[in-house]
């Protein structure tokens, strides 16, 4: 299981900190699990696991606005032995933390309960979230969190945030984008096909609505009607990004028809744009290969 690198992920350090030795603060390290993603200990103290097998950091996740996902480490703990763990302290006064910005390779964490995290000395919450917790019941704020939990394929985290913004501002730049995402991603795609439908009728459409109501209508089995949107579509680009998704969609959505002659076509167009080592050439292969052998 991949962990923290600190060598790589540090984005900010004060050098300040204060060594304390205590006994049996904790139950066992070693023992606790490890299962939560970060998405979901968001607002929350947890424990994470370094390279080192005895070394260890505590700290608060929290989502910054503008740079995502982030781990802001109050505390390392090193086990020098089975009674004996010393804990360093890097927060000594407000303004002095360690950040670092997680990603896809960020391991599973444990969340601390209230009594691990009494142990160590450690509040609840933060003074200084206070300063992240400005305007985020505002749409702006709203959107930006759906989008930090979508990119990171928690959608399911990401409809509280982009419905109750919704509500407030419907027209918000790039909102109506997030949520239909976010409706595609978490499988209600009559959802999402409700939400574009007159969207994608304007007169100049934007393509990213259009790739989502066109993969709801295939996931949907109305793979025709999604192809009436996708060549309206293609026609208003060159991009490859467009041509390789609406192509595979498509092609995907006639293999699960079972209609091989329109499944060749989107193929024949996808191959000209697809990476041949890329795993959507890999599933186009392979579906090809199924409606062979039928």
């Amino acid at each position: 299981m991949k962990t923290v690198n600190l060598r790589f992920k540090l984005v900010f350090c004060v050098l300040f900190s204060v060594m304390v030795s205590t006994s049996n603060a904790l139950p066992n390290i070693k023992e606790l699990k490890f299962e939560s993603p970060y998405y979901e200990a968001v607002d929350q103290m947890v424990l994470v696991r370094t390279n080192d097998a005895n070394e260890y950091l505590v700290g608060y996740i929290y989502i910054d606005q503008s740079q995502g996902f982030t781990l802001e480490v109050i505390s390392e703990i090193n086990i020098l032995s089975e009674n004996d763990v010393e804990v360093s302290n890097f927060v000594k006064e407000q303004n002095m933390s360690l950040k670092i910005r997680l990603g896809q390779d960020t391991g599973a964490m444990h969340i601390l309960t209230e009594d691990e995290s009494e142990a160590l000395d450690i509040p609840s919450l933060p003074e200084w979230m206070s300063v992240y917790k400005d305007g985020s019941e505002t749409v702006p704020y709203m959107k930006d969190l759906g989008y930090h939990y979508n990119h990171v394929g928690a959608s399911h985290l990401a409809l509280d945030y982009l419905t109750r913004a919704y509500e407030l501002d419907p027209e918000f730049d790039g909102l109506l984008f997030e949520l239909a995402f976010a409706y595609n991603a978490t499988k209600q795609y009559d959802t999402a096909i409700e939400l574009l439908a007159n969207e994608v009728q304007e007169k100049k459409p934007k393509l990213r609505l259009m790739k989502e109501y066109g993969f709801a209508l295939v996931q949907t089995g109305q793979v025709e009607a999604a192809e009436k949107i996708y060549r309206k579509a293609l026609k208003l680009t060159k991009e490859e990004v467009y041509q390789i998704e609406f192509s595979f969609n498509l092609l995907q959505g006639y293999f699960n028809a079972k209609n091989k002659k329109k499944f060749n076509y989107w193929f024949k167009k996808f191959k000209k744009h697809a990476p041949r080592d890329s795993q959507m050439f890999r599933y186009a292969q392979y579906y090809q290969k199924q409606l062979d052998e039928e």
